[in-house]
């Protein structure tokens, strides 16, 4: 019984030892998460402030305001394609 009982124990100790690296592993992978949704956040800033340097740039180059994006849109009309892609030559020599 006393061999039984030990046995017991240490399948509990065992146990608890599972649960508690089961738990930190989890806490791991929380703060994994947690920092890869930061270093997006860092991203999204970052090409944010990039549109907002071009929009800069395209309004103090051009006098005329041009939104970056209609730089880069696939246009169906050539005739406006190919006055953007002059105007983004134009301004990047």
């Amino acid at each position: 019984a006393e061999a039984e009982a030990e046995a017991e124990a240490e399948a509990k100790a065992e146990a608890e030892a599972e649960a508690e690296a089961e738990a930190e592993a989890e806490a791991e992978a929380e703060a994994e998460a947690e920092a890869e949704a930061e270093a997006e956040a860092e991203a999204e800033a970052e090409n944010d402030s990039i549109v907002t340097g071009l929009w800069v740039l395209l309004d103090t180059r051009d006098g005329a305001s041009v939104h970056p994006l209609n730089l880069i849109s696939c246009s169906t009309s050539h005739s406006n394609t190919d006055a953007m892609a002059g105007k983004a030559i134009a301004l990047f020599p």
